[in-house]
């Protein structure tokens, strides 16, 4: 198993080409990248001449492109502005492509205020229209669409949102009906709704999970933590462990783990990049010991 993380919360200080560098150096398989469309600022570049320079200097630096995340929110009241990000993830998805990535996670709709009347239906609808018009872009530059279990922030708490439990969740991959659809669980979305555990939701989805956002918090607040950080990690990674070991996960171990980055320097980053590293090592680990003893 690959160990990946993202470049989002490095690149944002440092730029995403000394993200990569610092990322590589720590030993990482490979990288997932962040907004790819635009993860160069300030250039006056097209998009498909930024992502040619990020994969190539992906590739001078030996490590691969394995994922991307597009631009989200993906939805709005305003059809002009939905319309308008539309169009920037069709140019993440090509960028994504150029880079050699072999999918590229796409949040779906999730607009509306979920727990009123009507709007979990009407949004699985709006989906499914959705990402039936990004087929065609999937199609055409051969990659992947991965949606993600998300949820929703009001009344001071996490709510449920568009798949945030793995039975719609597992509807939403399945009515697309094609191979380019594949399911992205983000283990600490997970637990923020209540009632279910991240390995909860890996056994109810079993084989449509492809890829993973892998991070930890406190099942209360999306906040992005390394696994075990000290009094606010809370998710069970022996068991996290076994559920990808029991459905025989074969996709990539990518972190999602932003907000251990946040207070970083440049005296730091590349420390925390391997403490991350070292971490990630660990779970694989893990994970392969359960499957071999299974």
């Amino acid at each position: 198993m690959r160990l990946s993380t993202n470049t989002g919360p490095i690149s944002g200080k440092f730029g995403v080409f000394r993200a990569i560098e610092f990322i590589s150096n720590a030993g990482f398989d490979c990288v997932d990248i962040t907004s790819p469309s635009k993860c160069v600022k300030n250039t006056d570049l097209d998009y498909e001449k930024v992502a040619e320079q990020v994969r190539d200097f992906a590739e001078e630096c030996g490590i691969e492109i394995n994922q991307t995340h597009a631009v989200y929110p993906t939805s709005f009241e305003e059809a002009e502005k939905t319309e308008a990000v539309f169009e920037r993830i069709v140019k993440d998805i090509h960028a994504s492509a150029i880079m050699g990535a072999k999918l590229v996670v796409v949040h779906p709709n999730q607009h509306l205020l979920y727990k009123e009347e009507g709007n979990p239906e009407i949004l699985k609808a709006t989906n499914y229209e959705f990402y039936k018009r990004l087929l065609p872009y999937a199609e055409q530059y051969n990659i992947k669409i991965a949606i993600e279990n998300m949820f929703q922030g009001y009344d001071g708490r996490c709510n449920d949102s568009t798949c945030s439990r793995p039975e719609e969740f597992n509807e939403y991959v399945d009515m697309m009906k094609d191979e380019h659809f594949i399911a992205c669980v983000d283990i600490g979305h997970c637990g923020l709704v209540g009632g279910q555990t991240a390995a909860d939701v890996l056994r109810a989805m079993g084989h449509r999970v492809k890829a993973l956002h892998v991070h930890d918090n406190d099942n209360r607040s999306d906040y992005h933590l390394a696994p075990f950080t000290p009094y606010l990690g809370v998710i069970d990674w022996d068991d996290v462990c076994r559920a990808l070991a029991e459905i025989d996960y074969s996709g990539d171990f990518t972190f999602e783990a932003n907000s251990a980055f946040k207070n970083v320097n440049e005296d730091t980053v590349q420390s925390l990049c391997c403490y991350l590293h070292d971490i990630g090592r660990h779970l694989i680990d893990k994970i392969e010991k359960y499957k071999y003893e299974e």
